[in-house]
């Protein structure tokens, strides 16, 4: 897969995110706007989460969560079906813009309540 590269925040303002893999919730993903990515044109409905490659639930927000002044495109994905191991320490999230091109990006995880 020959993907464009985007910034991505897991639980924004943590880092490394801390992700319960047996947590029955949602994690939340932020993927950064930037001045080369508008995500208005990012195709919500195609991202997929981890290995598992959760799909996306609740729809998309679009918001700033780094405080840039660009916006960014929040989803959230059910915890357990990103397929996130204990002793994982990176997630990644892909999917498609609108206009069909491939994009990906990963962010830094710890696991936490594992044995």
């Amino acid at each position: 897969m020959n993907a464009t590269p985007v910034l991505v925040e897991v639980k924004a303002g943590s880092s490394p995110a801390p992700v319960n893999p047996g947590a029955e919730g949602v994690l939340p993903v932020a993927i950064l706007g930037s001045s080369a990515l508008d995500v208005r044109g990012i195709d919500a409905s195609s991202m997929r989460l981890g290995v598992g490659e959760a799909a996306p639930r609740n729809g998309a927000h679009i918001d700033d969560v780094n405080g840039d002044g660009i916006p960014d495109l929040t989803l959230q994905f059910p915890t357990q079906d990103a397929g996130v191991q204990c002793g994982d320490t990176a997630i990644i999230v892909s999917g498609r813009t609108t206009s069909g091109a491939t994009i990906a990006g990963f962010d830094s995880i710890r696991t936490v309540g594992c044995p």
